[in-house]
C-alpha cells in the first residue's frame, strides 16, 4: 500500500474540499461527501484542518490486503447526542471508530459478523486536539485492530489503547478498500475537525514530527553573525 497522506495545506479557507483536492501538498481524495471545508478556526499543525458537518465524508481508496497503519488528529467541542462514527472502513466485515454519548472510543465491527465492538475506559478530550493511531489486519485466519487515543496530542503514551483478538475477523472475506473520515449521522452539535490524516503498511505512525532543535540553532548562529 502506498502512503497516503491528507495535511490539507493546499487549500484555502472556506473552500469546499473536493474529491481530487490536495495534490499540491497531500494525497487527493478519491471521494467527497457533502461539502466538508478547509478551515483555519481549528488547526493541529500548519494552518489549515478540514472542518465536517453532518453527513460529511473525505474517502480514499486503499490497498486493504495488507496491514493498514493510520493517524489522524480529531477535535470536537461537545459529546454528540448518540453515537457517532468518525472514521469508518468498508472491509467486507465493517470496521469502524466511533465517540459514544459519554464521549468514549467505541471500535465496532459490522453486525454480519458478529457484532464485535470495544469500549474506552477514558473518555476523549472535547474542546482540544486528540490523535487517535489505528492498526487492522485482515484475511481468512487473522482479523484484528489496535486503536490508541492520545488526549495530549502529541505524547508518545497512549490515553487508551483498544485492541481486539487476533481472531476478530478470521474469516470476513475479500476486503473493499476504503476509508472514510467524517460523520455519517450528524450527531455531533456542531461542526468537528480532521489534521494530519496519514495511513500506510509500514509501522505505527505516531505523532507529526517537531522541528528540529539544530535547525533552530542554525538560526539563532546565522543571526548573530548578521549582527
Amino acid at each position: 500500500m502506498a502512503d497516503f497522506t491528507a495535511d490539507f495545506e493546499a487549500g484555502v479557507h472556506g473552500a469546499t474540499i473536493t474529491t481530487g483536492a490536495g495534490e499540491a501538498s497531500a494525497t487527493a481524495w478519491f471521494n467527497v461527501d457533502g461539502t466538508p471545508t478547509y478551515s483555519n478556526t481549528q488547526v493541529a499543525h500548519g494552518t489549515l484542518s478540514a472542518e465536517v458537518n453532518a453527513a460529511q465524508w473525505l474517502e480514499w481508496i486503499v490497498d486493504a490486503s495488507t496491514p493498514t497503519y493510520g493517524r489522524f488528529y480529531f477535535l470536537f467541542s461537545s459529546n454528540p447526542s448518540a453515537e457517532e462514527i468518525i472514521l469508518g472502513a468498508r472491509i467486507d466485515a465493517d470496521f469502524s471508530i466511533r465517540i459514544s454519548d459519554t464521549g468514549k472510543v467505541v471500535v465496532h465491527d459490522s453486525d454480519a459478523n458478529g457484532g464485535h465492538s470495544m469500549t474506552s475506559t477514558a473518555s476523549v478530550s472535547t474542546g482540544s486536539w486528540v490523535r487517535f493511531e489505528y492498526f487492522v489486519v485482515f484475511s481468512t485466519t487473522v482479523g484484528q485492530v489496535i486503536v490508541r487515543f492520545f488526549n495530549t496530542m502529541d505524547s508518545s503514551t497512549p490515553t487508551e489503547e483498544l485492541s481486539s483478538p487476533a481472531t476478530w475477523w478470521t474469516g470476513s472475506g475479500t476486503p473493499m478498500p476504503i476509508i472514510k473520515f467524517g460523520c455519517q449521522f450528524g450527531r455531533f452539535p456542531s461542526a468537528i475537525y480532521f489534521d494530519d490524516i496519514v495511513a500506510n503498511a509500514t509501522n505505527w505512525v505516531g505523532p507529526v514530527p517537531a522541528v528540529a532543535p539544530q535547525v533552530l540553532a542554525m538560526q539563532t548562529r546565522v543571526g548573530r553573525h548578521a549582527r
